[in-house]
């Protein structure tokens, strides 16, 4: 495992958006398409923020959510719902990430947690 040391939460922000960027152009080279798992919680969120504005070819691109609370996708607590607001959103507005590349972590009613 690589580790990587930045003197602000900015620049580590900055540079692991460069990084995601380059690796899923990297894998997109010799794939049809890419996986990405994201997180959730709100240490994240500037991440996801940069994410948008990256050069990445969003149509090849899955999205699914690794860390989710058990909450229905529109609760404040939910992190698909940060993500979507975050960036998400913002790729499906303006065509560049199908809506059909989205996979939250539903929440089905009556059953016990």
């Amino acid at each position: 495992m690589k580790t990587i040391s930045f003197h602000s939460k900015e620049e580590c922000d900055k540079n692991i958006s460069r990084i995601i960027s380059e690796k899923i152009t990297g894998f997109l080279e010799k794939k049809d398409k890419v996986v990405l798992g994201i997180p959730g919680g709100r240490s994240v969120q500037a991440l996801f923020h940069l994410l948008k504005d990256e050069n990445v070819e969003w149509s090849k691109v899955h999205i699914f959510m690794v860390d989710e609370r058990l909450v229905s996708l529109d609760d404040e607590q939910s992190n698909f719902k940060l993500a979507r607001e975050c960036f998400i959103d913002e790729l499906v507005k303006k065509g560049k990430l199908p809506e059909e590349n989205m996979h939250p972590f539903k929440v089905e009613e009556g059953v016990e947690n």
